[in-house]
């Protein structure tokens, strides 16, 4: 298949113009623009509609149906098909002027895998691959799946690699740094996302010697499970990348932890 995230492109902005119209589109229907088989649509709907779940956008793909039964597939999974009345009302009102084309990237070719592979080979361009691409969801969704390449999908601390739990987590956190670091891959650690909120609320660190560190800022008495699944990691290495240039960047430790 051809570059999805090009199809994305031209596929939200065919489903804007639907939404505005407040009318319903068939798979084989916006297949035809895209030059694709309409099998192959449920890939591209796929990337938008993870864009508006994870962006609390109304569920711009439920425009798209069965041509028999005026419904969408089964891979529409961003509301219940009990409440596909009210879904399709909240996407027809929805001012999507609001919503820029979050794949306008890739209107010229660009893929996500050329900007991934970028972050990898060449970290400090980071803050050019984060003008490129401009909208945060996408920035943190290619952030995340580079961090996911540089750490083999296992979570740093733990090595599980159940991937739909893995979270990209920012040394300096996203609000408190520039361009050049919020999609720099020596910025982030890969973990398990109860480690991540742990990670942010101080109670799990990782030292300049990427060593974890537990502190119990709350004081909460652990359980039995609390100390083996949290506490017991204290003073254990984080598995890193394979490739040393992809590693945590001690001065971003340093500052964090100070």
């Amino acid at each position: 298949m051809s570059n999805r995230d090009a199809l994305a492109f031209k596929a939200w902005k065919i489903l804007v113009g639907f939404a505005k119209k407040g009318e319903s589109i068939t798979y084989g229907d916006l297949a035809k623009p895209l030059e694709i088989h309409p099998r192959s649509v449920r890939l591209v709907l796929g990337l938008i509609q993870n864009y508006c779940r994870n962006n609390d956008l109304p569920a711009l793909t439920i425009l798209v149906v069965n041509k028999r039964t005026r419904n969408p597939s089964t891979g529409f999974i961003a509301r219940s098909h009990d409440n596909l009345v009210q879904g399709r009302a909240e996407v027809q009102a929805y001012n999507w002027a609001r919503a820029s084309n979050p794949f306008s990237f890739a209107a010229d070719g660009t893929t996500s895998d050329k900007l991934i592979a970028r972050l990898l080979d060449s970290p400090e361009t980071s803050a050019e691959v984060y003008a490129i691409v401009k909208i945060r969801g996408e920035q943190q969704r290619i952030f995340r799946d580079a961090l996911l390449r540089a750490y083999d999908r296992r979570c740093a601390f733990s090595g599980i690699s159940f991937p739909g739990t893995l979270d990209s987590a920012h040394i300096i956190p996203w609000a408190s740094c520039g361009s050049d670091l919020r999609m720099n891959v020596c910025n982030g650690i890969l973990m398990l996302c109860s480690y991540h909120r742990l990670f942010d609320l101080g109670i799990l660190s990782v030292d300049e010697e990427y060593r974890i560190v537990f502190k119990n800022r709350i004081n909460h008495k652990l359980t039995s499970v609390d100390q083996s699944f949290i506490a017991d990691l204290h003073g254990k290495k984080i598995a890193l990348p394979s490739d040393q240039t992809l590693w945590p960047d001690k001065g971003l430790i340093r500052r964090r932890n100070g």
